[in-house]
């Protein structure tokens, strides 16, 4: 698979710049610590533990640890999270959406 120049600058740049710590329930981008809601921490552990694999809307739902869940409130949840990352970084481009079906971390 090709990628293209900013594709291969994105993944590199990601790569070593995401820290979570479960134990503290905090996550630092490039050294900067960003508050996340539990819900939305949970989500990032979710997708960055396993870099490259897509995770569905059904198994990203279990991260809100509500009964009801819709597709809508997952998207919401992960636009937030975009918005806090681009707040410290404006090329942020780690989290990708795979259309109809979840998101992953980028590899």
């Amino acid at each position: 698979m090709l990628l293209s120049r900013s594709s291969r600058e994105c993944i590199a740049k990601q790569e070593d710049g995401l820290f979570v710590n479960e134990k503290a329930l905090t996550v630092q981008w490039y050294g900067k610590r960003i508050e996340f809601t539990l819900t939305e921490f949970t989500i990032i552990k979710i997708l960055s533990s396993q870099r490259g694999r897509v995770r569905t809307y059904s198994e990203l739902m279990d991260a809100t640890r509500q009964r009801m869940v819709e597709v809508n409130t997952i998207v919401g949840h992960i636009r937030r999270v975009r918005n806090k990352f681009k707040s410290l970084d404006s090329d942020f481009c780690a989290l990708e959406n795979v259309h109809s079906i979840g998101y992953r971390w980028r590899e």
